[in-house]
């Protein structure tokens, strides 16, 4: 069984810095259980035998390491339809807003932050059910960028597979 590293408020304070540099995830100063608990295996992974010599480690931007930190570090907390507020003002508000400019030119909408993609997969699905009950606008009028810090979140997203629980979270049953 492997032994837990401890994380010492000094290597705290590095792995802190680092994190918000290179994501812009900023950690409270009760943060120090969260970067233990999910560095803890990169760290072994890592052959490394503490926090400081870790944290050194990921300062070599060729191992890839700084890339499976923000990896770990990120919340990968996701459904479809999540918080049903800003899917009603889309359908409501938005989109007849922008159905006329649409209709000139392609509307671009971001979703910042998609993680494995239910998000913005919702996005499109709300557009693609606008677009089926108003004449004059197509899903084609609308482009989805979708961005999120975390390169293995992003692989899930653009395979667009996801397993049971993921498939049901926030979809309708009906």
């Amino acid at each position: 069984m492997n032994q837990t590293i401890s994380l010492t408020q000094e290597e705290f304070e590095l792995l802190r810095k680092l994190i918000e540099e290179n994501s812009g995830i900023s950690l409270g100063d009760a943060k120090g259980y969260l970067v233990e608990s999910r560095l803890q295996p990169l760290l072994r992974e890592s052959d490394c035998t503490t926090f400081k010599e870790f944290y050194l480690k990921s300062l070599d931007r060729r191992n890839g390491l700084i890339d499976k930190i923000i990896d770990a570090m990120t919340t990968h907390e996701t459904l479809w339809f999540r918080d049903v507020t800003p899917f009603t003002t889309l359908k409501e508000k938005v989109l007849p807003e922008l159905s006329e400019i649409a209709q000139r030119r392609k509307v671009r909408i971001w979703s910042a932050g998609c993680s494995t993609g239910q998000e913005p997969y919702s996005i499109a699905i709300t557009v693609h059910e606008y677009a089926m009950a108003h004449l004059g606008v197509t899903p084609s009028h609308f482009e989805i960028l979708a961005t999120d810090i975390s390169y293995s979140a992003l692989f899930t997203a653009i395979a667009g597979r996801y397993h049971g629980l993921g498939i049901s979270r926030g979809m309708n049953q009906n």
